[in-house]
């Protein structure tokens, strides 16, 4: 029928529109990051009670995941809460989303020779060894294949490097084996 096609070509329309205004919307916000980031606020933050707090939300809004919460007690960094929020949010969004489900995400925290140190690994289909420095470029995805096209700008792991870099950190991509040493997800570890 005619309506059909008119209401279904509006529907499909204003889809297109909506994640045009997203991408948008992306592309703005990581092109003012650097000034923003310029004039946040640093102060002494408890990283373990940032981390162990979002966990929480996240077990909440998220019951097809078991997250394992290893993360030290005292962890403390000189930073800025909300951008450390909007890394961890990213880092453990696509841990989520590439998760198959029932799957688990562990998050650890410690201190190693006066360096914390946060990983977020899951058990994903891992990073291709060549894209592993790749994925931190903007406009950079790879999403899993269920996902539909155009949800994601490609901006997140940049964003995250930049945010990490202003805190004087540094943040690695890697790929945990299993015993016959397949791939058996992705690791992410910062280091402040």
């Amino acid at each position: 029928d005619h309506r059909d096609l008119h209401t279904a070509y509006r529907r499909q329309r204003q889809m297109c529109i909506r994640d045009r205004d997203r991408l948008i919307t992306d592309i703005s916000d990581a092109s003012r990051l650097d000034a923003d980031l310029s004039r946040d606020e640093m102060k002494l933050i408890n990283l373990s009670k940032l981390i162990n707090g979002f966990i929480n939300i996240k077990e909440e809004t998220n019951k097809e995941i078991t997250f394992i919460n290893n993360v030290e007690d005292g962890l403390v960094i000189f930073g800025n809460q909300s951008r450390l929020l909007q890394v961890l949010d990213n880092l453990i969004g696509n841990s989520i989303s590439f998760s198959p489900k029932k799957g688990k995400i562990t998050i650890e925290g410690y201190s190693s020779n006066g360096k914390v140190k946060i990983s977020i690994a899951d058990q994903g289909k891992g990073i291709s060894e060549k894209k592993k420095e790749t994925i931190f470029e903007r406009f950079y995805s790879d999403r899993p294949s269920d996902e539909k096209f155009g949800k994601h700008s490609g901006l997140g792991l940049s964003i995250v490097k930049q945010i990490l870099e202003k805190h004087n950190a540094k943040i690695v991509a890697d790929n945990i084996y299993n015993e016959n040493q397949g791939i058996a997800g992705a690791k992410f570890t910062i280091e402040f």
